[in-house]
């Protein structure tokens, strides 16, 4: 008999610039997006609250994350000197700093969701 997994999924967004250095197209050149991103826990054992965590505390704990990246141009970021901010990258990142947010916490993090428009979306997991 398999152990149950309950899921949490959050929701945020932010607002960043970006260029692609060295890219040939249309995000080589500056521009920007509105990120919309989406979290998702996963955990077998509720807390003694009988939740996988507080929602709104990872909601803070996503928001405390994305501040860092909000109305930014995000090749300015130390980060992203060293990796291009492709939504690929930018996934991996959130994910990372998740990570270290939900240390403590019982849920795990399982996959960082971003989309850069209503028609592309990149998600990253462990």
């Amino acid at each position: 008999m398999r152990d149950e997994l309950f899921k949490l999924t959050i929701k945020s967004h932010f607002v960043a610039a970006v260029k692609l250095p060295g890219y040939n197209g249309p995000c080589g050149r500056l521009h920007g997006h509105t990120y919309k991103v989406k979290v998702k826990v996963v955990t077998n054992k509720l807390n003694k609250d009988g939740m996988i965590i507080d929602h709104y505390k990872l909601q803070e704990k996503l928001n405390e994350t994305l501040s860092v990246l909000d109305h930014n141009y995000l090749n300015d970021l130390e980060h992203f000197k060293t990796s291009p901010p492709t939504s690929e990258n930018i996934a991996k990142y959130i994910f990372e700093k998740m990570c270290i947010a939900l240390a403590k916490e019982d849920a795990i993090l399982k996959q960082v969701k971003i989309a850069e428009n209503e028609n592309v979306s990149i998600s990253y997991s462990k």
